[in-house]
């Protein structure tokens, strides 16, 4: 069987929050501020050329939704709606700066709906990805991560369509989002099934630091023949959308009886300062908070193998931004494999290409921008991939806190160069799984590079 290599860390689902439901079944869903007080549904349309938002807030004043080029409020393209005396009412305005927005000459968010319900009011709107502005005062939808900010009137409904009164500080918000994402759930044969992985109560949250890592070692279930892993889900503990940042699952090299002893079920400490020393890097599936359940394309699977005595680790981060919630917290939190003894026409794998952290990676003085690259080259192709080479169906693009765009380029035998994947507007805070519109096939004779 061929092996289908690709750049893969697997994306999670976490579920509403709010006391309503979508008008629809969206495919995308965001959860703008904890405990359902702002929740953002999305869909686009086939050509990717219309994007529709349904916005449900904890308000029955005014909501403002909008696209930041540069994650703060001058610059951003913000629409205002709300419902006063049965009259919807929507607004397109552009900010110049931190005051109230200016109405746009071009009206280019449309209403579709907008209502209130008990102590909620629901907007829905649609406008075009690139809108093409002649004033320039809309912020193009990227193919990557947008900025969105919000904010809530909640001193009751505008006097008029120009008393947009003040949000005060406690009622806006911001958040990074792949808007033009859309989940296609890929039918599962009818044997497949479901194995879970769960901390077990661990302690996710400290009075000396606003980020934990926990990990756990589980055993791999065993099976006679070769399985494929076809969908990753989560499962995530009540009250703890807003702590789970993401979480990873490693395989691990085979251990001697001894070694693994007493390993299932052991929690450490895998956090930067950790001293526990773990032996697992290939990544089986992970899942980030709020993104969606994830499909493996209908060709292919993650592999486990056959008479097999495999270990993993289970590793969550939980982020806690100026210790907001208290000490002590909890949380059980984990994820769901779906496993079919069905196998696909091909094994799914990682590749890892990238420069590697070492002490020699630094900015110099005075740099206000630097570009620091890692290659894959035709020798390490070469060894790696197998003679028809590799099809990449998805990139996680992964770097640390001061990284701002990732590019991701193929250089091809003609001396062409391919753009694989890019985010031009990266943020550590929020990292995804990509899937490539049509597979790429990339020959060991070849040079890949980043």
């Amino acid at each position: 069987m061929k092996r289908c290599f690709c750049l893969l860390l697997v994306l999670g689902v976490v579920t509403k929050a709010s006391a309503l439901d979508p008008t629809e079944d969206y495919p995308n869903y965001k959860a703008l501020a904890a405990n359902g007080r702002v929740d953002l549904y999305w869909k686009l349309n086939t050509a990717k050329t219309i994007i529709t938002f349904e916005i449900i807030a904890k308000t029955n004043g005014w909501v403002g939704f909008g696209i930041s080029p540069n994650g703060v409020m001058p610059g951003s393209d913000i629409m205002t709606a709300w419902v006063a005396n049965g009259n919807a009412f929507l607004q397109d305005r552009f900010a110049t700066a931190n005051s109230k927005p200016a109405v746009d000459q071009s009206q280019d968010w449309h209403l579709i709906n907008t209502f209130e319900s008990g102590l909620y009011t629901v907007v829905i709107v649609k406008r075009a990805v690139v809108t093409c502005d002649a004033n320039s005062d809309d912020v193009p939808i990227e193919d990557g991560t947008t900025t969105v900010i919000w904010a809530l009137g909640t001193a009751g409904d505008p006097a008029n369509a120009d008393d947009l009164y003040y949000h005060q500080s406690a009622n806006r918000g911001i958040q990074s989002v792949y808007l033009l994402s859309e989940y296609t759930p890929v039918t599962l044969p009818g044997d497949a099934f479901v194995r879970s992985f769960q901390m077990d109560n661990v302690v996710a949250t400290t009075s000396t630091t606003d980020t934990v890592y926990r990990c756990m070692y589980v055993k791999l279930p065993s099976f006679s023949t070769k399985h494929h892993v076809v969908r990753v889900s989560p499962l995530i503990t009540a009250g703890n959308v807003d702590l789970v940042h993401h979480m990873l699952l490693y395989e691990c090299p085979s251990f001697t009886a001894a070694e693994a002893s007493g390993l299932d079920g052991y929690v450490f400490d895998c956090g930067y300062t950790s001293t526990e020393q773990m032996p697992c890097i290939s990544i089986i599936a992970g899942l980030e908070l709020n993104g969606r359940s994830y499909d493996f394309p209908a060709s292919a699977g993650y592999p486990l193998a056959s008479n097999s005595d495999s270990y993993a680790v289970l590793e969550l981060h939980y982020n806690n931004p100026d210790n907001a919630i208290a000490a002590g917290r909890r949380d059980s939190s984990g994820l769901r494999l779906h496993i079919t003894p069905t196998l696909r026409t091909y094994d799914a794998a990682q590749l890892e290409i990238g420069a590697e952290v070492s002490p020699l990676m630094m900015i110099p003085p005075y740099f206000d921008r630097l570009t620091v690259p890692g290659y894959c080259s035709p020798a390490c192709t070469t060894d790696a991939f197998p003679s028809g080479g590799i099809h990449v169906y998805a990139a996680y693009l992964h770097a640390h806190l001061l990284a701002t765009a990732i590019r991701v380029y193929i250089k091809r035998e003609s001396g062409n160069i391919e753009l694989l994947a890019a985010d031009n507007h990266y943020n550590y805070d929020y990292q995804y799984m990509k899937s490539l519109a049509t597979p790429i096939n990339i020959k060991p004779v070849r040079k890949t590079f980043i």
